[in-house]
């Protein structure tokens, strides 16, 4: 990624006698003919630890390391697995959960890219789980991947009752898993359609995720800006995000909550005016 520090494994090897001109990533590489010699990037340098605090590796900045944990949804976490990542002082172990990449109680390897200082870290739900935001930080790491997964131990899974956020974010936007109000509607990614005519769909507006723009109702055509992303609460509302860019979520602005408010997108923080209850109609 551009801006990016990383350290990479190369190759030298043997002149490969042309070099053709190629396109990828954005990027449009220059042909040549005979050359002295050549290189290939191999990869970047993995390190296997036991420790999962990631803050301890901030000597390994740019490479990989791989450590086992459980899934847990009790640690305390800054930031997200987009951007720069979270907070190295994070749990990682609650990060993977927040990222996806596993489920309480579930046992994994994840693949953990070192990064170094950032100026902001965000806060952001994922996964019923509420992370806190932070100003500068001395190093940060991101979930690349996760292998070697276990079936769930029942008996460490545990609910989760995280907190809300730092100095920046206040009391009324707690947003937890759903583990005691009742489903309308399942966790899944959906097509909402139009009652008077299924053909349409809720559209986000030129498929654009940013704050404040708009979401309309468009003729279904099967792409992401047609796509939400349902996630349930504890409280029985549920964040309906754009498959666009899961950051952003269907809000309205609060001071405005009314007759023919408009609904826009907007980078979610678990307030309110970001999520939804659904009603049974019958």
């Amino acid at each position: 990624m551009d801006g990016n520090v990383d350290k990479v494994v190369i190759e030298i090897v043997a002149d490969q006698g042309s070099y053709p001109s190629i396109t990828r990533n954005g990027i449009k590489s220059q042909s040549y003919k005979k050359a002295k010699g050549a290189f290939k990037i191999i990869g970047v340098p993995v390190t296997e630890v036991t420790d999962p605090d990631i803050s301890k590796y901030r000597d390994k900045e740019g490479e990989m390391v791989k450590v086992r944990v459980t899934g847990r949804t009790t640690g305390t976490i800054w930031g997200m697995n987009s951007g720069w990542g979270y907070m190295d002082k994070s749990d990682l172990a609650t990060a993977a959960v927040h990222a996806g990449k596993l489920q309480p109680g579930q046992t994994g390897t994840l693949l953990v890219r070192v990064k170094g200082p950032n100026e902001k870290h965000e806060a952001a739900v994922y996964n019923g789980i509420q992370s806190r935001s932070y100003g500068k930080s001395e190093g940060c790491f991101k979930i690349r991947s996760c292998v070697d997964v276990t079936p769930i131990d029942q008996s460490s899974t545990q609910t989760s009752t995280t907190k809300t956020t730092n100095n920046t974010t206040n009391t009324n936007n707690t947003a937890t898993t759903n583990t005691s109000a009742k489903q309308i509607i399942s966790d899944g990614v959906y097509y909402i359609k139009c009652a008077g005519d299924p053909n349409y769909v809720i559209t986000l507006k030129n498929s654009k995720a940013t704050s404040g723009n708009e979401i309309v109702v468009r003729k279904k055509k099967n792409s992401n800006d047609q796509k939400w992303k349902v996630e349930n609460l504890k409280d029985g509302s549920i964040i309906i995000r754009s498959m666009v860019n899961e950051k952003y979520a269907a809000h309205v602005k609060s001071n405005e909550v009314g007759e023919w408010t408009k609904i826009t997108s907007n980078l979610y923080g678990g307030k309110k005016n970001e999520r939804w209850i659904p009603e049974k109609t019958g």
